[in-house]
């Protein structure tokens, strides 16, 4: 980034945070986009960090949280770039079969970066990905 490229953002940018991707723990719910940064905001628990992700279908720049785990670790073990799709789908509330876990809310994340798909690890005692056909599985 230039010193321009600097100046023109920061002349461009009123402050105002995106739109909110929330799947409103509806199963199912999916948001495909181009990755196009993370932004640490604050919020009533502290320091949070949102993707910010801009909808292929219509445009719309929405701020994805990344304030529950699973959600968080997809993307610190996939490590989007800016430019990269993202395709995201809110998989719902998991009970693990263990007798201490606890149930999680369990999101699957792939990026597609130059037209191939890298696949998440499951957290531990989570549901198998089994979809590895190169296309989005939703």
């Amino acid at each position: 980034m230039s010193m321009n490229d600097l100046r023109t953002a920061l002349a461009e940018d009123d402050g105002s945070l995106p739109e909110r991707w929330n799947p409103d723990d509806e199963p199912g719910t999916t948001l495909i986009g181009i990755y196009q940064r993370t932004e640490t905001i604050f919020t009533s628990m502290g320091e949070a960090e949102l993707a910010v992700i801009e909808d292929v279908d219509d445009g719309t720049v929405y701020g994805v949280l990344l304030g529950r785990s699973v959600l968080k670790k997809r993307f610190e073990t996939l490590e989007p770039q800016p430019g990269d799709t993202i395709g995201l789908k809110y998989i719902g509330m998991v009970t693990p079969k263990g007798k201490d876990s606890r149930p999680y809310h369990n999101y699957v994340m792939k990026v597609m970066r130059g037209g191939a798909p890298v696949a998440a690890a499951e957290p531990r005692g989570g549901p198998a990905d089994d979809d590895d056909d190169g296309t989005l599985p939703f």
